[in-house]
């Protein structure tokens, strides 16, 4: 029988996976709705993207009229997502650590993960794979089929 700790782990972790996964799912069908190219950057101050490109302190989405990937004042902020708890870290893969573009008809420019993260390490981790599509999805293992690994 798992133990309390280990169900709010297991619960925290689900919130944030399924919480960022639905601002996948609405970033993708904004950009087709509209038109237009939609971003999600990581932000530390829930107006620019953060050059720092830690995805733990929140994030930020913005359509972006100029296409330039970065958010201007003239430009609709559609999210803004909260920073995590502390407990919780998102790796994001080379091709989505500056940001998620989608395009106005749902693709992606790049493919690529994000993988979820707690103190209990690899064994508990999970990622949001996105692929080519623009879908993006949930997964126990990377884009290659193999383990997840922490950099905790």
């Amino acid at each position: 029988m798992p133990s309390f700790e280990g169900m709010m782990d297991n619960n925290k972790q689900s919130a944030a996976l399924n919480k960022l996964l639905g601002e996948l799912h609405f970033a993708r069908s904004e950009a087709v709705k509209r038109s237009r190219q939609v971003v999600i950057c990581p932000s530390i101050n829930n107006n620019t993207c953060s050059a720092a490109q830690v995805w733990n302190s929140g994030w930020i989405m913005f359509v972006d009229n100029n296409r330039n990937n970065a958010h201007e004042d003239t430009e609709e902020l559609l999210r803004i997502g909260e920073k995590l708890d502390q407990d919780l870290t998102i790796t994001a893969g080379h091709n989505l650590a500056k940001y998620i573009q989608y395009r106005p008809n749902g693709m992606t420019i790049a493919p690529g993960e994000m993988t979820i993260c707690d103190s209990r390490g690899s064994d508990k981790a999970q990622a949001i794979i996105i692929n080519t599509v623009g879908r993006p999805q949930i997964s126990q293992y990377n884009e290659a089929g193999d383990s997840l690994i922490c950099n905790q």
